[in-house]
């Protein structure tokens, strides 16, 4: 069997969703969201800080094709895939972020660079994990791409020319022709250093980004000639765009660029580069291959099919990219300590991209968990969203809490290092700041979908008090756990209609699994009226009186609202879970194996939505190893796993879980074992995957055969 790496295709997600048309129980799902994955091939290493990859101005990550899109089907903006140079730091599958990142465009050439974008088809692109090659139609130039951390590296190999050339274009940001999303410095500082080498500050969105470059080339001199877009690139402090190296090469000579990058100083940008000084190019690509193994071996898979498998490693792949370690280059304090950006944004990685960072990367839990907490006292509060820019308060609207989630999540992880009770000081005190007041003071906030974020939240840090004796501060959040109920209708046993609800209804929030599932279920009317609920949610009522054809269907007709939006959006992506906490597991089981057959695939196409930094390929990750983690709660929820056995390299060593009798037929676990002792319930804890140990399922048919 190949090993994880070879199963990657970085490419996947990076095109328009080209899917196996909904049948079944799918073809009853929602579709409101842009069908399209916005993942992009470039090179990166595991939460590096620097990215690289070809630029042709498209939506979002700068790669690609696409237009601008938010619903349906993705429009084209150009017919082919195009480059007018290579930027640095990209987006890993968001949507319109509205920071688009960018920067310090490099621009391969023969001859002198032209005061526009000239644009390149690009003709055989390769890519694995921390390497991407591509060729530019009519140049005869080669490049190839490798970053190593906080620095990036680019191999050119150029035909003979008296005049080949390299352009740095410090103006790029954002998507150049495009207005709202295009970035200009606000201030621009290039200094030419020697024959080989320069440097410059650029303030990208109230964000210093500074770079040390060095070539191999020739001579080095300012780039006097704008080669932004019209409309100029704003204020700047030196007559320079960027910097120009020029040489004469021979048939086949490979000529590099070595970028280090800091947001802090251009000193410790030449000091970040430096740490690749020693290195060839193909030393730097292998150690950071070697790096990519080390992390994707961390879970090992068997049974399955070639294509589950590579659908699995690719997903584990963009579930490994961010958020990106930052760590002593933090533009807001000045200390050494853990500094984590791009999380792009937490309403979507919380759920299931962060609970896997913490589970297999356990060395990294520690320190996101300290920068989480570095931001808190410095911004006195803990934002939804910390990208590459000033302005953290953007999305906003999304969601209020989460680090909450996330903090507590790391601590039922058995993440060490990190002053817990401290951290509980800090996280008491952020429900105090924002709109918690007024959630404490009212018992309910709109949206009602924050009401939920608080209560879950008081939840989380009621579990972390509780530990550490703090009985005070557990009372206290005591009293506000059960703020959920204020924003439901006893009526309908849903969220009421008097709120505004972000991307969706109140259907796909209406679903979440609560610490309190009894009273959530007693609310409803209890168990069979909750699971009636959950029937006309995910479509099972509308099947079986006929409403709905389960026949394969268009995607351009699944527009249902109140419905499931099958992982096409975050948004209500952990309710199939809520089947098996109400004592269906055979539902929880149809879904899911509904999601992974019809909603993910191999190929650019193979993701169902936006993956807003691998949000949607951990879903997948999580339920192909057959279990779901409930954020914020000490809960892992048993699903339907499509592997024979799953390994994962875990804290407490390694934790199995094996079901050899898994099939496409044998979706419903039967009886299962934790540690060789009978499990009489659908979950296990936290702790327990933590600790390592084995999980065997046996699988069976469903209950009864049903089209789904």
């Amino acid at each position: 069997m190949k090993r994880p790496i070879a199963c990657v295709d970085v490419f996947h997600g990076s095109g328009p969703v080209n899917l196996p048309v909904p049948q079944g129980i799918a073809a009853a799902w929602d579709w409101r969201k842009a069908q399209v994955g916005n993942t992009h091939p470039g090179a990166c290493s595991p939460f590096g800080m620097v990215s690289a990859c070809a630029y042709s101005g498209a939506y979002p990550s700068g790669y690609g094709t696409c237009a601008p899109s938010s619903t349906g089907p993705t429009p084209a903006k150009y017919d082919r895939k195009t480059a007018t140079g290579f930027t640095h730091f990209q987006h890993s599958g968001t949507g319109d972020i509205r920071a688009f990142y960018n920067y310090l465009r490099v621009i391969p050439l023969i001859g002198a660079p032209e005061p526009r974008y000239r644009r390149w088809n690009l003709v055989n692109e390769q890519a694995h994990p921390g390497y991407y090659a591509t060729e530019l139609s009519d140049t005869g130039i080669k490049a190839e791409l490798t970053v190593a951390g906080k620095t990036a590296c680019h191999r050119y190999t150029f035909p003979a020319s008296n005049n080949a050339c390299i352009a740095v274009d410090a103006c790029t940001g954002g998507l150049f022709d495009d207005e709202q999303r295009r970035t200009e410095p606000t201030d621009l500082h290039v200094e030419v250093l020697s024959s080989n080498a320069a440097r410059g500050r650029v303030m990208m969105l109230g964000i210093p980004v500074c770079f040390y470059a060095e070539s191999n080339l020739g001579s080095c001199t300012p780039l006097t000639l704008t080669l932004s877009p019209p409309g100029g690139r704003g204020n700047s402090a030196g007559p320079a765009d960027g910097v120009l190296f020029t040489g004469a090469t021979v048939a086949g000579q490979q000529v590099q660029v070595r970028i280090g990058f800091s947001f802090r100083s251009v000193e410790q940008a030449q000091a970040n580069m430096e740490t690749i000084s020693d290195k060839t190019f193909d030393q730097i690509a292998a150690a950071t291959r070697a790096s990519w193994c080390d992390h994707l071996e961390r879970i090992q898979v068997t049974g399955g099919t070639d294509a589950q498998r590579e659908t699995f490693y690719s997903c584990l792949y963009h579930s490994l990219i961010k958020p990106i370690d930052c760590t002593n280059e933090s533009p807001y304090w000045p200390d050494d300590s853990p500094f984590y950006l791009d999380f792009a944004t937490m309403w979507d990685m919380y759920k299931t991209a962060l609970p896997l960072v913490f589970t297999i990367c356990p060395d990294r839990a520690s320190d996101i968990v300290n920068a989480t907490l570095r931001t808190m006292e410095h911004h006195g509060r803990f934002p939804n969203a910390y990208l590459i820019e000033a302005n953290f308060d953007r999305f906003e609207d999304q969601s209020q809490a989460l680090a909450h989630h996330s903090i507590v999540d790391a601590w039922l992880r058995g993440t060490e290092n990190v002053d817990w009770s401290h951290a509980l000081r800090l996280m008491a005190r952020a429900l105090e700041t924002h709109t918690g007041p007024k959630f404490m003071a009212d018992g309910k906030i709109a949206p009602f979908t924050h009401t939920l974020d608080y209560s879950n939240a008081c939840f989380a840090v009621r579990l972390l008090a509780r530990a550490l004796g703090d009985s005070s501060l557990e009372a206290r959040m005591d009293t506000l756990v059960g703020n959920w109920r204020n924003v439901f209708d006893p009526a309908t046993g849903l969220l009421g209609t008097e709120s505004d609800y972000y991307e969706g209804t109140n259907w796909n929030y209406s679903f979440r699994p609560m610490p309190e599932m009894t009273a959530r279920m007693e609310l409803a009317g209890g168990r069979d009226a909750f699971l009636s609920l959950l029937d006309r949610f995910f479509g099972y009522a509308d099947i079986e009186d006929g409403s709905v054809d389960p026949e394969p269907v268009a995607f351009e007709r699944l527009l249902r609202a109140d419905r499931f939006e099958g992982l096409n959006n975050e948004a209500d992506m952990e309710s199939p879970c809520v089947y098996a906490l109400a004592g269906r597991h055979d539902r929880t089981a149809e879904v899911v194996r509904a999601v992974m057959s019809h909603q993910y695939a191999t190929g650019h196409g193979g993701l169902p939505g936006n993956d807003d930094s691998g949000g949607l390929s951990s879903w997948y990750v999580w339920n192909a190893i057959g279990l779901f983690p409930v954020s914020g709660q000490d809960l892992y929820v048993i699903g339907s796993p499509l592997f024979k056995s799953s390994t994962l390299r875990v804290r407490g060593g390694e934790f199995t879980v094996e079901a050899p009798e898994t099939s496409d037929e044998n979706i419903c676990v039967q009886s299962a074992e934790l540690n060789g002792k009978p499990l009489s319930h659908a979950w296990i804890r936290v702790g327990d995957v933590a600790a390592g140990g084995r999980l065997v399922l046996k699988m069976g048919p469903r209950p009864e055969t049903r089209n789904v």
